[in-house]
């Protein structure tokens, strides 16, 4: 996937949607680990709110690529160098 500049409006996280995300966002990474529980939290939130809109396109095929990684090194057959 080529990589890609995602920007926000200001303000655009103050309230509704992009609020609930980014507080979750926010919790996932707080103390520097992001567990198999968080992961599903941000998978389950992303199923409930599924939207078209082009950034939440691109967090659900970036958070489909981490995951593909992730169980390849999981199995010992990708290497993250």
């Amino acid at each position: 996937m080529p990589r890609m500049h995602v920007t926000i409006r200001p303000h655009a996280t103050d309230d509704g949607i992009a609020a609930e995300l980014v507080q979750l966002l926010e919790v996932m990474v707080a103390d520097g680990v992001i567990t198999d529980a968080e992961i599903g939290q941000l998978q389950n939130w992303l199923d409930i709110n599924d939207s078209e809109a082009p950034a939440f396109m691109f967090l659900r095929a970036t958070l489909e690529l981490i995951l593909a990684d992730w169980e390849d090194h999981e199995r010992g057959t990708h290497s993250f160098a």
